[in-house]
């Protein structure tokens, strides 16, 4: 029943593992709760904190879960009704007591697969920059210097080279000092 899906909807989703659905209530459930935090805290104009949320999460499939019990709806449609009701329920009642205290929405915890690619990104450009791009300049200076009597080329090769060292050196010290801050930090 739980795909690949955001950890608020696996979260709300885990509380109806224990109820035999059809498959077509099943995935409006699915649907519900992909976007049940939009459907409650979207209009709010300030944001829950993250164990707030997860509260919200909670709460809201354990009241949703109540009603569908009370209810038995035969059809998607019933089922999103009952959630209608829910929602409108949380913000009647002032968000069932919790409050929103964020002005900007907490920032997102990166996923594994993310954080690889934040780190891995400058590695892979770097390597584009001095393998690819800077190749091709240093050849294209280095031929014309050495077939050309023009000094713009040589110009341009000696210029060539030292962007191409200083951009290395730049990244190598940019990625130790970042070694450093998170090794600080750890410690």
């Amino acid at each position: 029943m739980i795909q690949k899906m955001e950890p608020a909807a696996s979260q709300f989703l885990a509380h109806f593992q224990d109820m035999s659905l059809s498959p077509e209530l099943t995935k409006a459930l699915q649907e519900i709760a992909k976007h049940h935090l939009d459907d409650l805290t979207s209009n709010l104009g300030s944001f829950f904190t993250s164990e707030l949320t997860e509260q919200v999460t909670d709460q809201s499939a354990l009241r949703f879960k109540a009603s569908i019990a009370n209810s038995s709806p035969t059809a998607p449609a019933q089922l999103r009704e009952a959630w209608q009701k829910i929602s409108v329920d949380f913000h009647r009642s002032r968000y069932w007591g919790l409050k929103p205290s964020l002005t900007t929405p907490p920032p997102k915890a990166l996923t594994e697969e993310q954080k690889i690619r934040k780190e891995l990104t400058p590695y892979l450009w770097t390597a584009f920059q001095a393998l690819i791009v800077m190749k091709f300049v240093i050849f294209f200076f280095g031929i014309n210097a050495g077939t050309s009597t023009n000094e713009f080329y040589r110009y341009g090769l000696w210029s060539a080279i030292a962007v191409s060292g200083l951009s290395l050196t730049y990244f190598g010290i940019r990625r130790h000092r970042k070694e450093n801050r998170s090794e600080n930090k750890n410690a």
